[in-house]
């Protein structure tokens, strides 16, 4: 099942990339500082590290829309250096194509651009699974948990419902809804009345925050309180340590919800094939 969004998200990171391209034109065209600059060795690793993060961000691939990135496969000695300073920074904990790819993405985000992060169950979770909902009528007003720079444009997909967000870290405000609150999902019972929500989804809060019995039983007790009779609770979480501090049926709270069989995927436990192991669960109240 395709988004009706799709095209437009991809068209997005066309545009992304064609409109940086069409500045950095413009710019070499009034001043010749940047097209020299590339060919000087001080500054070609910087150079390289942008257009690495450039497709950390916005996911563009070799020979796809930007003469940059073809550009930045051809530079073999600041791939290197970027690779070995790469994996010391993974020794102490440190994604560096994570971190730059995060960088610029919040510039691109304050420029205006709408962004996604791309990996399987994203993808997933995107092109199945809120479609489904979206798509539906019965499921009007929608609560998302959990911000970030790649759900910003998580409104605009919904945006024929009720859409709401949570999130504890106030800083990741400017990525959630209108409709927002800074708050732990642990909470949700002080700001939506009994069985006033259609749809919740918590993805990547299990394990990731919710990481706790009594926290977890408190947060899935809310949910299920704040759920209408027949609504509809879809967590996402990563089945490798420390991620999976505990199985969920431990959880009695998540007990008094039924299992939903999701009518795309044909199963109430979906396993996406990637090195997290990210699985969806489903549920019904």
């Amino acid at each position: 099942m395709g988004l009706p969004y799709d095209n437009g998200v991809r068209a997005s990171m066309a545009g992304v990339a064609r409109r940086f391209t069409s500045i950095f034109r413009s710019l070499s065209s009034i001043f010749p500082v940047p097209p020299l600059a590339r060919r000087l060795v001080f500054f070609r690793p910087f150079y390289y590290f942008y257009w690495r993060g450039f497709i950390n961000a916005t996911h563009c691939t070799k020979n796809t829309y930007c003469g940059g990135v073809n550009a930045m496969y051809r530079f073999s000695a600041e791939k290197t250096i970027y690779n070995k300073l790469n994996n010391i920074a993974k020794k102490i904990g440190v994604d560096l194509d994570k971190y730059i790819g995060n960088y610029v993405a919040r510039i691109l985000l304050s420029l205006g651009f709408n962004l996604r992060k791309n990996n399987d169950d994203r993808y997933v979770l995107e092109n199945v699974i809120f479609p489904y909902f979206i798509e539906n009528a019965q499921y009007r007003r929608v609560l998302f948990v959990g911000c970030a720079w790649y759900t910003k444009i998580y409104e605009k997909l919904f945006r024929d419902k009720e859409y709401w967000t949570i999130e504890i870290d106030p800083c990741q405000k400017k990525f959630g809804s209108k409709n927002h609150i800074i708050d732990s999902i642990e909470n949700i019972c002080q700001y939506f009345q009994p069985e006033s929500l259609d749809l919740i989804i918590c993805n990547g809060v299990f394990g990731w925050g919710v990481s706790t019995k009594p926290v977890a039983e408190a947060t899935f007790q809310g949910c299920f309180k704040s759920l209408r009779e027949d609504g509809v609770m879809v967590i996402g979480w990563d089945d490798t340590p420390p991620h999976n501090p505990f199985p969920l049926v431990e959880c009695q709270s998540i007990n008094q919800f039924t299992s939903f069989v999701f009518p795309p995927l044909g199963t109430a436990e979906y396993h996406v094939s990637n090195n997290i192991k990210h699985v969806f669960s489903f549920y019904n109240k």
